[in-house]
C-alpha cells in the first residue's frame, strides 16, 4: 500500500471514529432519559422510545463501520515500512550532545539523564521507544514524567515526516 492511500485510510478512520462517538453520545443520552421515562405519558414514551431504536441502530451502523477500518488500518499499518532517519549513525564517530531541552517535558535534570544513558541526539531519541525511556525514567525515579510524546516530537524538530502514523495521531494530533 502507497503512503497516499494509507493516510486516505487514516482519514477515514478519523472520520469513522468522529461518527461513531457521536452516535454513542446519542445513545446514551438518550439511554439515560429512558431510564426515567416511567414520569412520562404512555404517547411520549413511545416517541422515545422509537427515537432511541432508531439512533441505537445509528450506532451500531456506526461502530461496525469503525471496526472495520480500524481492521484494515492495523493491517496495513504493519505491512508499511519502519521510520529511518538519515544522519549519522550512533557508533560511527563521536557525537557530541544536543540540546534535548527544546523537546516539551524535558528539562535540565531530565536532559542529563538522557545524556548519562547514551541519548545524546535528537536522532536517537526519535529512535528511542518509549517502553525504553518509560523504563529509564522509572530505574532513576522520574516515573512520574510521560516520554509518550518526545520520539514524536524529535521527529518534528528533526523535519522527518512519519511514514507510518500512530494510533496517537489518530485521537486529534496530525503528524507532520
Amino acid at each position: 500500500m502507497n503512503q497516499s492511500a494509507m493516510q486516505h485510510l487514516t482519514e477515514r478512520l478519523k472520520a469513522a471514529k468522529k461518527t461513531f462517538r457521536k452516535w454513542k453520545k446519542k445513545y446514551r443520552k438518550l439511554k439515560s432519559r429512558w431510564l426515567l421515562a416511567d414520569e412520562l405519558k404512555p404517547k411520549k414514551r413511545r416517541a422515545l422510545r422509537k427515537r432511541m431504536e432508531k439512533v441505537r441502530a445509528r450506532y451500531k451502523d456506526a461502530r461496525k463501520e469503525y471496526r472495520q477500518l480500524r481492521k484494515q488500518w492495523k493491517a496495513h499499518r504493519k505491512k508499511t515500512p519502519p521510520l529511518y532517519l538519515e544522519g549519522p549513525t550512533p557508533g560511527s564517530g563521536p557525537m557530541p550532545p544536543e540540546d534535548l531541552k527544546d523537546i516539551p517535558g524535558i528539562g535540565p535534570r531530565l536532559e542529563s539523564l538522557l545524556h548519562q544513558s547514551g541519548i545524546l541526539t535528537l536522532r536517537q531519541l526519535a529512535q528511542t521507544p518509549v517502553e525504553r525511556l518509560r523504563e529509564l525514567l522509572q530505574r532513576e525515579g522520574f516515573a512520574m514524567h510521560n516520554p509518550e510524546s518526545w520520539p514524536r516530537a524529535a521527529r518534528r524538530l528533526l523535519g522527518v515526516k512519519e511514514t507510518n502514523p500512530s494510533v496517537d495521531s489518530l485521537d486529534g494530533e496530525k503528524a507532520e
